[in-house]
């Protein structure tokens, strides 16, 4: 009996240290995040107004649905990329559900769509999954008067979107007009048209004054520099619209900023060119579309001013949605041992070897997926004489 009673100091000291190391091996480490691939599906391409075929210089919608598997980490990825044909105009968004948990973040730029989840992914795992939307437009890659497949790229496989592109008709001349074109490092790039014939000014116009105001929410991208009076002798290729091929050499014009008003005075436009005034600007800081700009054109052979307006509105959004996991059962005790209690055996101290590993209790170890119990003999009782 003593021998048996020496064991049992010598095994409750080992006990701690094999627990520890056990910690040690089976504490979990941070995962890396992961690019999870082919999330994006049921891809859509339109104009704002829904109608087709679309046309060259329309105001594209791209809408899509997706969904990331169970189980999915803050930090995982998914997006997808766009084809040649069209360019994404910059913006951010959240995907929110609509008791307002944000589920991830996603950012637009020219070429692709990126969302990074968060962490609302780890209270609801399940069924991870909504729709998402963002403004886009035809780059000089698209083919006018086809049906074009647009590609997109999703991760592992594409998705083809065929659309069909209008061909445009023959210029016939516009009067003074203004243009405004979103561009994909999130600034607005606005086009001021004098009047023109199919051929070009009908007259010369001398003594011209225009002046652009930008609202609130713009500024100009590089004050004066940003401000360029261009030129062209003919129309595109496809008749369709003028060519402009040159700016207009700096000595022959004059332009001044003062904050969000630009002054461009031009001696002379000369009868059978085609102009117009290219005008970089930038949102400030915290402006959200839409976007208005406004100009004016005065000249000596006008006999009153003309004016004209113009807005760019562009928009990204998402919403999201998640089930929380199932409530895991606590583990069930272990069978009660025969003989005398645990506590018993503890404040008697009364226990050879077998009863001191019954007194450190069973272990219950995840390891490799599979679940370990250790097993402990029933205690017995101490001799009595």
């Amino acid at each position: 009996m003593p021998a048996a009673r020496s064991a049992l100091p010598r095994l409750r000291a080992a006990l701690p240290v094999s627990v520890v190391a056990l910690g040690a091996v089976l504490a979990p480490t941070p995962a890396s995040a992961a690019e999870i691939p082919d999330a994006v599906s049921g891809i859509v391409v339109a104009n704002e107004s829904g109608t087709t075929p679309l046309a060259r210089y329309d105001d594209l919608l791209v809408t899509a649905d997706w969904a990331v598997p169970d189980g999915s980490a803050p930090g995982d990825t998914f997006g997808l990329t766009l084809p040649p044909e069209l360019e994404g105009l910059a913006a951010g968004f959240a995907l929110e559900s609509a008791d307002g948990a944000v589920f991830g973040d996603c950012v637009v730029s020219a070429a692709d769509v990126t969302c990074t989840l968060s962490d609302a992914v780890v209270a609801r795992p399940l069924d991870v999954g909504g729709s998402l939307f963002f403004s886009a437009r035809f780059t000089d890659a698209v083919d006018e008067g086809t049906t074009v497949p647009l590609v997109f790229g999703t991760g592992t496989r594409t998705e083809t979107v065929p659309v069909e592109v209008a061909e445009r008709v023959g210029y016939a001349g516009n009067g003074f007009s203004k243009a405004g074109s979103p561009q994909p490092d999130g600034g607005v790039r606005w086009f001021v048209e004098f009047p023109h014939g199919p051929d070009g000014l009908e007259r010369t116009l001398t003594d011209v004054v225009i002046v652009d105001t930008l609202d609130p929410s713009l500024a100009y991208a590089d004050g004066a520099a940003g401000v360029r009076l261009v030129i062209g002798d003919g129309l595109n290729a496809g008749g369709t619209a003028p060519l402009y091929t040159d700016e207009v050499d700096r000595d022959l014009y004059s332009v001044t900023v003062d904050g969000q008003v630009a002054t461009v005075t031009v001696p002379e436009l000369t009868a059978g060119a085609f102009y117009r005034i290219v005008v970089d600007t930038v949102p400030v800081a915290g402006a959200t579309p839409p976007f208005t700009n406004s100009a004016t054109l005065v000249a000596a052979e006008l006999p009153e001013a003309l004016a004209t307006e113009a807005a760019v509105a562009y928009a990204a959004g998402g919403n999201a949605s998640g089930v929380t996991a199932p409530a895991v059962p606590a583990p069930a005790g272990p069978p009660a041992a025969g003989g005398a209690g645990e506590s018993e055996l503890a404040a008697t101290g009364a226990a050879g070897a077998d009863g001191a590993a019954a007194s450190a209790g069973a272990l219950l170890l995840l390891v490799g997926g599979a679940l370990v119990v250790a097993s402990r003999r029933p205690g017995r009782r101490a001799a009595t004489r």
